[in-house]
């Protein structure tokens, strides 16, 4: 999730939230069976980019969710990787991104995730001292 936070970064989270996921909403989520073979368990970092039942798809990088280009101000001047399929979400799932595009494992790669798989949301960076700050929804 680079470079919104780095490996070693301490969060503080909502776990109370169960099910009013939002776009651009940072969460955390048990990786998928169909991610793949091992690390089951584990808990995975990523920015909600699409919701139920809307379609996603990609054009130089750059994602569009229902025909709509989205414009993401939390992403620094990266190069962007090569298209994903496009896909048409199901009613209970989710299009997740890191925000590292060039090396992340996520939706473009695996497919959308469920929401019966996701445990929380990020609501601030609180470590290290000097990094600290509140995660806001950005404007889409």
């Amino acid at each position: 999730m680079e470079p919104t936070f780095r490996k070693g970064d301490y969060l503080l989270v909502n776990h109370a939230n169960k099910g009013d996921w939002q776009r651009g909403e940072i969460v955390m989520f048990e990786k998928p069976d169909s991610w793949d073979d091992d690390g089951n368990g584990t808990l995975l970092v990523k920015r909600i980019i699409g919701l139920p039942n809307e379609y996603v798809q990609f054009g130089h990088g750059q994602p569009t969710v229902n025909g709509k280009r989205l414009l993401e101000p939390y992403l620094k001047d990266v190069e962007m990787p090569d298209d994903a399929r496009p896909i048409q979400l199901g009613p209970n799932q989710y299009y997740v991104l890191g925000d590292n595009r060039d090396n992340s494992d996520d939706s473009r790669i695996n497919g959308p995730i469920e929401a019966k798989d996701i445990r929380s949301s990020a609501v601030a960076l609180v470590f290290p001292f000097a990094g600290f700050k509140l995660f806001s929804l950005p404007t889409y």
